[in-house]
């Protein structure tokens, strides 16, 4: 400091640590020289601080071929170069690789992979087109629910999108992507049904059982009593045959000059043959 007295100044010397240093020397700003010490084991002085020492890596141990990369003590490390048909990728020498085209690959727009970590510029599409899978095609116009009568669900648009053409209201179903109305299906019970199959009235099938011994299913219903045959179980097709059960059976006429004869239709020569 200077004294007010005289212009002689006087000089505070600083510190290594009010300097942050801690090995090595150092000047003490007032011409003189202050030494900060000595760095411990693996330890070096480095700007007069003591850090742990760098041992610096090598090509080798990265698994690097080609190019430089940093030591990891702030040096640089030259790798090398590759030989005849190679290249350097990432500091590692790899065969030479021969970039696609758009055309070897059939693409025609956009962009796409060169196969060597490049990308191609396969162009535009014209007018009425539109690309696709990096190939131009003839513009596609997507089609609409109103258009295919389609009021719920998702369809496809068409052309590659799909479309959302809404819910139903309350007591509605979305069927074949249309509302309709919920169908509530019947019941063998509520049709009077004991046997056999019948539709529910909903696109479905109902079984409704099977009838007991001496009992036989008549128009899905079970019924007690003798169970009449048919001209067809019969083989008979002509006439009227007793149905086994006290009634009779109609079992048809013939026709292109056949006559009828046992209740089967045909010609008199083939009957005769027939009978003998």
């Amino acid at each position: 400091m200077c004294r007010s007295d005289s212009l002689a100044c006087t000089c505070t010397p600083t510190t290594c640590a009010a300097q942050g240093k801690t090995c090595g020397t150092m000047p003490d700003g007032c011409g003189g020289t202050l030494s900060c010490g000595t760095c411990g084991a693996n330890q070096q002085c480095t700007s007069n601080v003591c850090v742990a020492v760098c041992t610096p890596t090598t090509c080798a141990a990265q698994g690097k071929t080609c190019g430089s990369i940093s030591d990891g003590c702030g040096g640089t490390l030259s790798c090398g170069t590759c030989g005849a048909n190679q290249q350097c990728t990432g500091n590692v020498c790899v065969a030479a690789c021969t970039p696609t085209t758009c055309a070897a690959q059939g693409k025609t727009c956009g962009s796409i992979s060169d196969g060597c970590g490049g990308t191609l510029s396969c162009g535009t599409c014209g007018a009425n087109q539109q690309c696709t899978g990096n190939v131009c095609v003839a513009a596609c116009t997507p089609t609409t629910c109103a258009a295919q009568g389609k009021t719920c669900g998702s369809i496809s648009d068409g052309c590659g999108g799909t479309l959302s053409c809404g819910t139903c209201g309350a007591n509605q179903q979305c069927t074949g992507n249309v509302c309709v109305a919920v169908c509530t299906p019947t019941t063998c019970a509520a049709q009077g049904k004991t046997c056999g199959s019948i539709s529910d009235g909903c696109g479905g099938t109902l079984s409704c059982g099977t009838c007991l011994s001496k009992q036989y299913c008549s128009n899905n219903v079970c019924v007690t009593g003798c169970m009449p045959t048919t001209c067809s179980a019969e083989g008979k097709n002509c006439g009227a045959i007793p149905d086994g059960c006290g009634g009779t059976l109609e079992c048809g006429i013939c026709v292109g000059g056949q006559s009828c004869e046992g209740n089967v239709c045909g010609s008199g020569e083939s009957l005769q043959s027939y009978d003998r």
